[in-house]
């Protein structure tokens, strides 16, 4: 009997061996899942930052994209001007 008694208190001592390094395990897990959810979190306000500018860049250019066609179409009018005068000149 006592010899079943030691046996089954080495096997609660290998227990609780087996727990204590799956305890070590886990913290060392949670320890890297916040590592991780830390550097997600820094990711995150960078690609906002990023989608800022180009948010802002994207505006910009088609800004200038816009003042470009405006003074596009001016200069096809006064091209378009020109060549009527010549026409009406050739014509008399």
């Amino acid at each position: 009997m006592n010899e079943k008694i030691d046996s089954m208190d080495l096997k609660v001592i290998s227990m609780e061996s087996r727990m204590d390094t799956i305890d070590t395990k886990m913290d060392s897990i949670e320890t890297k899942l916040s590592s991780v959810e830390d550097i997600q979190l820094a990711f995150g306000v960078e690609q906002r930052e990023i989608r800022k500018e180009v948010g802002f860049y994207y505006g910009s250019l088609m800004k200038k994209l816009d003042e470009n066609k405006t003074e596009l179409s001016s200069e096809i009018k006064q091209v378009s001007n020109i060549q009527k005068m010549h026409q009406d000149v050739l014509e008399y």
